[in-house]
């Protein structure tokens, strides 16, 4: 029997999803039409369980088509048809609730496409003053205001501002260059972990090699000159990877640590969760130091973390188990 691959996705359904879809499915606007409706209202019977063995396909057929001869390859055809439908439905639902800028900025581009200037600049701007209200330890952010740069790059083209171009370019370059580096500096410290908590050490890391070529406190000294407002995050991951790249001493480990404790309310928690997770693990890995009682240490940096917010359910009042996953595990 031919499975519908649209019934995983609507197994997934919630009621009120169910009752979102369906005016989603009557909507020549997302490709809806009359077949592929009467087809859905025959499927949707069999919510929430949507047992393939109990879909009659020629029954979905004949109330499609009645009269005419069963013809699989047409029933095949419209499940194909819901299924695109339902990606469509949980993408832009998924965009609404999470990630609404980046419908946004696909309106900012057709503004600007279609040469509305002074909407397009509006709406830029508001994007621009919504990003500097998120916190700068937001690391996605640094990605999104990357995009939106191309698109104040693209507009100074259109109106022949060569200086407004340079000016724009390199922002863009910046907010690029520290998202990049932030995530090359990420990696060396899940490397770190990988290899001294796992015992799974790769054979060649990018990310390591990169950096071996890279002048990080000197790009630093320059962001500091320079008083680049991305230097919070760029600084964060320096200082965790120095951590763990430092081959003796636990010097590093205490200017992390300050930071992260002098930082941490300041941060959203899913960004602060993941640096102290880092914290962790190097407390539990050098926890029979003998210069240093790390578990002292660690006493305190999960004391910490619960002042943060990030280790406790508020509701439940217990530790969150899959926070101390990484923890747990070395």
């Amino acid at each position: 029997m031919y499975k519908f691959a649209v019934i995983q996705i609507l197994s997934s359904f919630s009621k009120q999803e169910i009752k979102e879809f369906d005016k989603v499915v009557r909507s020549p606007f997302f490709g809806g039409s009359a077949y592929i409706y009467k087809f859905w209202r025959e499927l949707k019977k069999h919510y929430p369980e949507f047992k393939e063995e109990k879909i009659e396909r020629r029954r979905l057929y004949s109330n499609i088509y009645p009269g005419k001869k069963y013809d699989d390859a047409v029933v095949r055809k419209i499940a194909s048809l819901l299924h695109n439908m339902a990606e469509k439905y949980i993408g832009i639902k998924r965009a609404n609730s999470e990630n609404a800028w980046f419908i946004e900025l696909f309106t900012a581009i057709e503004l600007r496409e279609r040469r509305l200037n002074r909407l397009f600049e509006h709406k830029a701007r508001e994007l621009e003053k919504r990003f500097d209200e998120i916190s700068v330890y937001d690391f996605q952010r640094l990605l999104e205001r990357h995009l939106l740069q191309i698109q104040w790059m693209n507009f100074a083209t259109d109106n022949n501002n060569s200086h407004k171009n340079f000016e724009h370019r390199m922002t863009y370059y910046r907010y690029g260059i520290i998202y990049f580096l932030s995530i090359l500096m990420q990696e060396t410290a899940r490397t770190w972990v990988e290899k001294n908590i796992y015992n799974n050490a790769a054979k060649f890391n990018i990310a390591e090699e990169m950096l071996n070529h890279i002048d990080l406190n000197s790009f630093a000294a320059v962001m500091e000159k320079q008083d680049y407002p991305q230097m919070p995050t760029f600084e964060v991951n320096r200082l965790m990877m120095n951590m763990y790249r430092a081959e003796e001493g636990h010097e590093h480990f205490f200017s992390y640590r300050d930071f992260l404790f002098a930082n941490g309310a300041g941060m959203p928690k899913r960004v602060c969760y993941f640096f102290f997770i880092f914290l962790i693990n190097y407390c539990l890995k050098h926890n029979h130091s003998a210069t240093h009682d790390f578990n002292m240490d660690l006493s305190r940096v999960i004391d910490k973390a619960d002042e943060f917010g990030i280790i406790i359910d508020p509701q439940l009042k217990i530790i969150i188990p899959a926070n101390f996953l990484v923890a747990m595990d070395a």
